[in-house]
């Protein structure tokens, strides 16, 4: 699974009232470029409430690990959307981080 797209966000946001997406402008584009925005996506996934991923995503298993790290419930941190052509729907696995 990849971004989703403009349509898919606009239906999220009518299923999650409460979901907020950092939307940079052009100036913060220009500045940060896509490497840096990404940075900063993930620092806000990172530090959410709640947080829905998606399959096999090395971006998603960052915001785990960052969130198991902070100490945020599993319940809230291992999560993600699943296709509409899946048959089963797998959650992510609780890497617990063991000191």
């Amino acid at each position: 699974m990849g971004l989703l797209s403009l349509a898919e966000i606009e239906e999220l946001k009518g299923l999650l009232p409460g979901m907020v997406r950092f939307e940079p402008s052009e100036k913060e584009m220009k500045l940060y470029k896509d490497g840096g925005i990404a940075v900063i996506d993930q620092w806000i996934c990172a530090h959410a409430r709640y947080f829905i991923g998606t399959s096999v995503s090395t971006f998603s298993f960052r915001i785990h690990e960052e969130r198991e790290i902070l100490g945020f419930d599993p319940e809230t941190t291992y999560n993600r959307f699943c296709g509409d052509e899946e048959r089963t729907c797998e959650q992510p696995t609780h890497w617990k981080i063991v000191y």
